[in-house]
């Protein structure tokens, strides 16, 4: 609840279990849900996939070939709640979101996740001729990179993104924020 003065924007904020509200703490006419510089709603969802890759020009471990179980989560931001149709009064459907972050997910899993011109065409042939599932990327397999890949996918669908985490393993976490 919250008490507006006559422009709208409550001038006085105060801490609570539910987060800032007015000090006043009772909605009048010439309260319109507006907020507080800086604050924004916010919604998080995770998925995950099994895949394999390795590191070009890279000097460990990790030039090998080897595997992941990969945790992606995906974080929403936006000042404002939709404020029409079956989304009103919130940032997205929870549904819709966790639907198209999975999806992603899926077109990932269990196959080779190979950064375009690190392998010879023969190589890619003689992989997809076996039968092996290949996820052609334009760029290195690095957890950063597959954290602004997916960033960028779920952005070109319409989505608030604000940050994508990719866990490389139970420690090791990469991110790419707005």
């Amino acid at each position: 609840m919250c008490d507006w003065q006559a422009d709208g924007a409550c001038d006085v904020w105060r801490a609570s279990k539910r987060g800032l509200r007015c000090v006043a703490g009772k909605q009048t006419d010439a309260c319109t849900w507006g907020r507080k510089e800086g604050i924004m709603y916010g919604l998080k969802t995770e998925a995950a996939f099994d895949s394999a890759h390795f590191l070009t020009d890279y000097y460990g471990k990790c030039e090998n070939l080897h595997g992941h179980r990969w945790r992606v989560e995906v974080t929403l931001a936006q000042p404002e709640l939709q404020t029409e149709g079956t989304m009103r009064d919130m940032v997205i459907d929870f549904g819709v979101f966790k639907k198209a972050v999975r999806a992603l997910a899926d077109e990932l899993d269990h196959t080779f996740l190979v950064e375009e011109g690190s392998l010879k065409p023969e190589t890619i042939a003689c992989l997809e001729a076996e039968g092996f599932s290949l996820t052609v990327l334009p760029f290195r397999t690095t957890a950063e990179n597959l954290a602004r890949y997916l960033f960028e996918c779920l952005a070109d669908q319409g989505f608030p993104v604000s940050a994508v985490e990719v866990d490389e393993t139970p420690n090791n976490r990469a991110f790419y924020s707005a």
